[in-house]
């Protein structure tokens, strides 16, 4: 066959498939070891898919990444995160070869560095270069510490002017502003956009929870984990608390628990939480549910929805729990639960430090009191519920898109 007729064959191909979309996700060496990371991942996939006719391409580093990402759907360009020297000609190799359509950074809460800045940089690093490329670039929705790395500074100075910068939440969105000096758009958590979806797991939750309440009981979520504090042995005194705690609810009114990992990760909540449901004695575990397979995130929102609210140490937890319309008590860290909780307008009684959480008599007061109280609280999370999920729309309406409409996009 002559070159032309190989290069015009090729030319008709490219055309012919759905326009690209890269992701940069903020773990390219689990990609979906955090179920919050899977939320967002997946809730953005879905609307890209269905609204905006992209294919969506996410960079990784690890064969288990790449697992994760084909059982999400997606395609995947592997790219070696771990060298300098190979990693910038890979990036802008691939997306010139994929003839990328739009560009979109998952921040997370990684941009201001509380997890090391050099990820971050590379992250912004990638917006930069392609929207040097023209190509329509955002970071969706991130949060940002009160305490930023100082050598991030620079990276988001010298960010393109063109790269959308969307942060989920106001408080947030003061600290990034008056620490780099750009302009930032305020959105909610793409994770908002999520939906649910029923499974095993979610329909043992419903029987059971069903139970409970013929009974007349409350049934609560609970989610703790060791990352919660920076000296890790500080985390069995948490896990003593809540027994105390459990066990004096269940001989109060019967209120029962459903205990839920929200991350799959080697010393994950998982392993803890799998340790505390089982060191619970037999009648202490009669009224505790524990969630011990391995569940996405749309069925997390599935499970949640079958529960009166959650206490929890996962933002992306609160995130299902709110979304599907429940208050949620927020075990507090790197300055997240704050502006999340400010988007229901939720009073600040409902954090609690973990430390504050591992004395007993704190944490049953404010169970009980988010106890007493969810009947209001429900109605008010319900009620902010749809300008939330608005605002969590606004990260793809950034890059200008309508539905069905990006693939005309230059």
């Amino acid at each position: 066959m002559p070159r032309r007729r190989v290069r015009a064959w090729l030319s008709d191909w490219i055309a012919s498939r759905p326009p690209t979309l890269f992701l940069i996700p903020s773990d390219p060496w689990n990609l979906t070891g955090s179920i919050g990371d899977a939320a967002m991942i997946a809730a953005v996939t879905e609307v890209c898919r269905t609204q905006a006719g992209l294919e969506v391409t996410v960079l990784t580093s690890t064969d288990a990444a790449d697992q994760a990402a084909h059982r999400l759907g997606l395609r995947t360009v592997r790219v070696a995160w771990d060298s300098e020297q190979a990693f910038w000609p890979q990036v802008d190799r691939q997306i010139r070869k994929k003839h990328a359509k739009a560009l979109l950074v998952l921040g997370a809460d990684v941009l201001d560095g509380g997890y090391g800045s050099e990820m971050a940089k590379r992250m912004l690093r990638i917006a930069d270069l392609a929207a040097s490329r023209r190509i329509p670039t955002a970071i969706l929705g991130f949060s940002f510490n009160s305490a930023p790395a100082e050598d991030l500074r620079p990276a988001w100075a010298k960010l393109h002017p063109d790269v959308v910068i969307q942060v989920r939440d106001q408080s947030s969105l003061q600290r990034f502003e008056a620490f780099s000096g750009r302009k930032g758009t305020l959105v909610a958590d793409c994770a908002f956009l999520l939906k649910e979806k029923p499974g095993q797991a979610s329909e043992a939750v419903r029987a059971w929870t069903d139970g409970k309440r013929q009974q007349g009981r409350h049934v609560l979520g609970i989610n703790f984990h060791p990352q919660l504090f920076k000296k890790r042995e500080d985390f069995p005194r948490l896990g003593r608390s809540f027994e105390t705690v459990l066990r004096k609810l269940a001989a109060e009114d019967g209120t029962a628990f459903v205990v839920i990992p929200h991350d799959n990760r080697e010393d994950s909540d998982k392993v803890a939480l799998r340790a505390f449901a089982a060191g619970l004695d037999q009648t202490l575990r009669e009224n505790v549910l524990f969630v011990g397979e391995d569940v996405g995130p749309d069925e997390i929102k599935a499970i949640v929805s079958h529960l009166d609210g959650t206490v929890t140490g996962r933002m992306h937890l609160a995130i299902a729990t709110l979304g599907m319309g429940r208050p949620a008590v927020a075990l507090t860290y790197q300055d997240k639960f704050e502006g999340l909780f400010d988007h229901f307008d939720l009073p600040s009684w409902l954090l609690v430090t973990p430390e504050a959480a591992g004395e007993p008599e704190v944490l049953l007061a404010l169970i009980r009191r988010f106890r007493a109280s969810l009947g209001a609280l429900t109605s008010q999370v319900q009620a902010h519920l749809p300008a939330v999920q608005q605002a969590a729309r606004r990260n793809l309406d950034a890059l200008g898109w309508t539905a069905g409409d990006a693939a005309r996009q230059p």
